[in-house]
């Protein structure tokens, strides 16, 4: 009887901790490149610090980021250490580390956001199939999206009940499941009322469209660093981290307050490094700093 590989492994393991599709397509890709290395389809024999460091060793050659290359190694170790409780196979000891890049998100400033603003205010037109004008729509999804902090897929997924009349929307965010309590302006607000339909902010096109659309209304003519909505969500995010720090998470809808780092842009939200004071800088005695030294001391 042929042992039992590791990648059908992967599928009982997402199987019975109710993984989701991504995370279990995720966890085979990882098998599968495991098995790519090896030349043969992996066994738990297999899962040894030296074969396992030895993969990682060898992506490291190959053309997989190093994002990528953590997610691998993350999912084989913890594949790796459920089969070690199922059937009495040794723990995972040290294996090769594979470094994930801290991340530097990117926001776009406040007069990047006023040019943004001044472009969808100056759209013409209608969108077709909801007949609704296009500065209507833009303005509205622009302040809607920078004020709550929402992911694309609720913004889109709002429904005209869940707007209360004080501003406050009630939704429970699709991607973690929990609830969430953002709040619009009263001017932001008046406008979704505007707006037909029962998903007010909603795309009438496909998600590809949108972005053609949002591309040549919207960057184009403000002549901003080129981003798509998440952009909005990061850029208040950095902005509120400079001012009100302990509400950041709370305006993300994070249970973590860690996970704030993937959205706040450093260059906007912190200063820069202190320094320690300069070893030959002199004072003549009336709080005067003398001029550096020359080249000779």
């Amino acid at each position: 009887m042929e042992p039992v590989t590791l990648l059908d492994w992967s599928a009982r393991y997402s199987l019975r901790r109710g993984l989701c599709h991504k995370a279990a397509y995720f966890l085979a890709r990882s098998v599968i490149v495991f098995d790519r290395w090896l030349g043969r389809f992996s066994v738990i024999a297999d899962l040894d610090e030296d074969v396992v460091s030895g993969w990682v060793a060898w992506m490291e050659t190959q053309a997989y980021s190093p994002r990528t290359r953590y997610g691998y190694r993350s999912n084989v170790l913890s594949l790796w250490r459920y089969l070690a409780d199922e059937h009495e196979h040794r723990w995972p000891g040290r294996v090769r580390k594979a470094p994930k890049p801290e991340p530097m998100p990117v926001a776009w400033t406040l007069d990047e956001l006023r040019k943004l603003r001044l472009a969808a205010e100056s759209a013409t037109g209608r969108i077709v199939h909801t007949n609704c004008p296009r500065s209507l729509y833009l303005m509205t999804l622009l302040d809607a999206a920078y004020e709550s902090g929402l992911r694309r897929g609720d913004l889109w997924r709002l429904e005209q009940g869940q707007f209360m009349p004080n501003g406050i929307i009630i939704l429970r965010q699709n991607k973690t499941r929990t609830p969430h309590e953002p709040q619009l302006n009263p001017d932001t607000l008046a406008r979704v009322r505007r707006l037909p339909g029962k998903l007010p902010l909603r795309w009438p096109g496909t998600e590809r469209g949108f972005y053609d659309c949002w591309r040549v209304w919207m960057l184009k003519p403000s002549g901003v660093r080129p981003g798509v909505l998440q952009q909005l969500r990061r850029s208040g995010a950095t902005h509120l981290e400079s001012i009100r720090p302990h509400e950041t998470s709370r305006y993300l809808g994070h249970r973590s307050p860690d996970m704030k780092r993937h959205y706040v842009d450093r260059s906007q939200a912190y200063g820069p490094a202190p320094q320690p004071p300069r070893f030959w800088w002199e004072d003549d005695g009336k709080g005067n700093p003398k001029p550096p030294p020359g080249k000779d001391g």
